[in-house]
């Protein structure tokens, strides 16, 4: 019994630096959404200084060949207009698929949100550029399947 129990603690132990270690290796995008996601959840979420952590001064997030936005205070009031209009929005991390190619993260992930009551998924990829370890740019294209 005492065996068992052993080998349950030092699985558990295993687990915990695993995951710890996954957490201290995600990539740049990665941790952004992550906080993304938590800034979305709360009404006072999105601010400057939380975007200057992930993205440089000049970032541009491009989504199915529109710019969307440009700058920090710009994401700012951008993702402040999606947060008041949607019911919840989260980005899936772990991403589905994710690699680097020297400053470039490439990704395929997908986004749950419920605007209106009414619950939609959306299927992205594309790619961020890294500029000193900040978001520089963010080329999306998104798909939501059922929307054709």
């Amino acid at each position: 019994m005492h065996l068992r129990y052993f080998q349950l603690v030092v699985l558990l132990v295993v687990l915990a630096g695993s995951a710890a270690q996954a957490a201290s290796e995600a990539s740049e995008l990665e941790r952004m959404f992550r906080w993304w996601n938590g800034a979305m959840a709360r009404p006072d979420g999105f601010s400057a200084e939380g975007f200057r952590r992930h993205f440089t001064e000049d970032a541009v997030i491009t989504i199915n060949g529109t710019e969307r936005v440009r700058g920090i205070d710009a994401m700012v009031a951008r993702f402040r207009d999606i947060q008041s209009s949607t019911d919840s929005v989260v980005v899936q991390v772990p991403f589905i698929e994710e690699f680097r190619s020297g400053e470039k993260i490439f990704t395929y992930h997908e986004s749950y949100a419920v605007i209106d009551g009414r619950a939609e998924n959306d299927l992205v990829m594309g790619y961020a550029v890294i500029r000193d370890g900040k978001i520089a740019l963010v080329n999306f294209l998104n798909y939501q399947p059922g929307a054709e």
